[in-house]
């Protein structure tokens, strides 16, 4: 796949993401799934490793599909 085509891929993939994630489903995701809070949580020395991944990729999927939906709206205004 060349260059231009992923780009090509990319730009199709945003737009589709953009065209279907409004800020009321933004919020929704963020408050189902805790993307604010802070990821080891609990008593010093007693983490949940797992756990703490577990809330650190919900909001490294959050914040992937926000920036998507910026850059839709950037391109598209």
């Amino acid at each position: 796949m060349t260059l231009e085509e992923l780009r090509q891929r990319d730009a199709r993939e945003c737009a589709i993401i953009g065209r279907a994630i409004t800020d009321e489903v933004l919020a929704v995701i963020a408050r189902k799934f805790g993307v604010h809070q802070a990821c080891f949580q609990g008593v010093a020395g007693k983490y949940d490793p797992l756990d703490a991944m577990r809330r650190d990729a919900y909001r490294e999927v959050y914040m992937w599909l926000k920036k998507q939906v910026i850059h839709y709206r950037k391109e598209n205004k």
